[in-house]
């Protein structure tokens, strides 16, 4: 999986950092997980155990990969000081649940004053069915989240309203993180807030993505008192109430640079996307239904022109996306304040940014020059450029489907997303055998239909062609540099045995010289040419 990181002024708090604490200096302890069991030594539950019981912030390491699950029996250690979890840079181990009823969350950070931190991490199908339920993964007062995707996750409250299916905290920073099929609910299956999350206080999402979540009562992806987002990409959630997209427990909410899409609720009229007015940051891609969308919009966004999107899923970053499809209004368009330099995946933009979460990559091509290919061999041609993930189309004189000449050839790139690219490609010498020249490296040609010899070679005015198998022209001769480009041409009548060609214009260098009947025969030969 390519590894690949996010910019734009983000605080990614992945550093680990010392505390002064009564003029002491505390240095943070690193504890490392080293086993997937749920108990025991090396397991995370040991470590937060260790880090809990050593004062001041404290680093947790899981030296574990991407197919590697932590399934829980029952919900993790309380943690009660500074503390940053960290899987391995993008291999993102998850942490399961297993759907088992927890009473709470399955991560709880007590202390009001001290940052939980959580980077490259899973966490999945965990159920929090306690009284209020805040939180079915994770609980915390101040938290931080980077490169994580928290899917099937639960706040299922047992008497009140579900808060946060994925994530419940009073202060929330989330960067580059994805959110899918979290639910908010109770017992009665009618009081639920935040699918996703919920924040009461502060929260921030950069290069977020939202998708399938759901709120029994409202918020289908996120409830927040004051919110700031931007490049984030909020689709596919739904709320039984309103606010299929956000629940917005106060109007100090900004969206900018974002792709809010095919959000529901089934009653039209109570807000479709949002439960009060939020205020757009500008650059928005919005699908606006109805008079209480509850979106005051600004001039730069588009509004009711599909973003052309495609399915959640990984492609070459650390959390699943929503990518667009090339042509996408939303390509380019994030170009307000707060937009972020590169995507959820890490990938930078050049240019604008993409209005939500994931940004567009074309394929590159360039111009490429291929010495000698095998006469024949189409297939080797054809797949020059064999680019995992990449489709190609060739253009050019191609013979039949068994042939190759020397000459330029267009080929054209498209990537999964529709994306093209074109280059040039150019043949300098094609040849029906793998034998090589000891002197010039260049591959000779054993079904030589002319048995063509050239003398002298390296030449320095004239160069003579002697052909020594019976031949019929006329003939056509050209001359390519190492570029491809042809600086000679001369036509040849009759059935010569013997060819004089003057070199004088031509400057020094390594050269390729082609001889070719009507009946599109050829012999190839490597020609120098020196100082006169």
């Amino acid at each position: 999986m390519l590894q690949r990181y996010a910019s734009a002024g983000l605080k990614i708090f992945i550093v680990i950092f010392t505390l002064v604490i009564s003029g002491n200096i505390i240095k943070a302890n690193n504890y490392y997980v080293t086993a997937v069991s749920d108990t025991g030594l090396g397991s995370l539950r040991a470590a937060i155990d260790s880090a809990n019981a050593n004062p001041g912030l404290d680093s947790i390491v899981l030296q574990l990969s991407v197919q590697d699950t932590i399934y829980l029996a029952n919900r993790l250690p309380v943690v009660t000081d500074s503390l940053v979890i960290t899987g391995l840079s993008c291999q993102n181990p998850s942490i399961n649940g297993g759907l088992l009823p927890f009473a709470g969350a399955a991560l709880i950070a007590s202390s009001t004053t001290k940052p939980l931190t959580l980077n490259y991490l899973n966490f999945f199908n965990c159920l929090d069915t306690s009284a209020s339920a805040p939180g079915g993964a994770v609980n915390a007062h101040i938290l931080y989240v980077n490169y994580c995707y928290l899917a099937g996750n639960e706040a299922l409250a047992n008497t009140g309203s579900g808060k946060g299916g994925a994530i419940y905290a009073n202060n929330l920073w989330i960067n580059n993180s994805t959110f899918n099929a979290n639910t908010a609910s109770s017992r009665s299956g009618t009081s639920g807030i935040g699918g996703a999350v919920y924040s009461p206080t502060l929260s921030t999402f950069y290069n977020c993505t939202f998708n399938f979540n759901y709120a029994a009562l409202s918020g289908g992806a996120i409830a927040s008192l004051k919110s700031v987002l931007s490049n984030c990409t909020i689709v596919n959630n739904s709320a039984g109430v309103k606010g299929g997209a956000y629940s917005s427990i106060s109007d100090s909410v900004s969206i900018s640079n974002s792709i809010i899409w095919s959000n529901t609720t089934p009653d039209s009229a109570a807000g479709t996307y949002f439960t009060s007015p939020v205020n757009s940051g500008g650059c928005n891609v919005l699908q606006v239904s109805n008079a209480n969308f509850n979106f005051i919009t600004s001039s730069s966004d588009v509004m009711g022109v599909d973003p052309m999107l495609d399915t959640l899923g990984y492609f070459s970053g650390c959390v699943p996306v929503v990518p667009i499809f090339c042509g996408s209004i939303a390509q380019d368009h994030a170009t307000c304040n707060g937009a972020t330099t590169s995507d959820a995946e890490g990938i930078a933009a050049v240019g604008p940014r993409d209005a939500g979460a994931f940004e567009i990559t074309l394929p590159v091509l360039g111009m490429d020059t291929i010495d000698s290919i095998q006469h024949g061999d189409s297939a080797d041609l054809m797949n020059y450029f064999n680019t995992t993930g990449l489709t190609f189309r060739w253009y050019g004189n191609f013979a039949d489907s068994s042939k190759v000449d020397t000459g330029t050839y267009t080929i054209i790139a498209f990537n999964y997303l529709g994306c093209a690219d074109t280059a040039t490609v150019i043949i300098r010498y094609a040849t029906d055998t793998t034998s090589v020249d000891s002197t010039t490296g260049i591959r000779a040609l054993s079904d030589d239909r002319f048995g063509i010899t050239l003398f002298p070679n390296p030449a320095n005015t004239i160069v003579n062609v002697r052909l020594s198998k019976a031949t019929i022209g006329p003939f056509e001769v050209k001359i390519f540099d190492a570029t491809g480009r042809v600086v000679m041409v001369q036509n040849i009548s009759g059935q010569p045995r013997y060819i004089n060609l003057n070199v004088s214009t031509i400057q020094d260098g390594l050269y390729y010289m082609q001889l070719k009947d009507g009946a599109g025969n050829y012999s190839c030969s490597a020609l120098s040419i020196i100082a006169r």
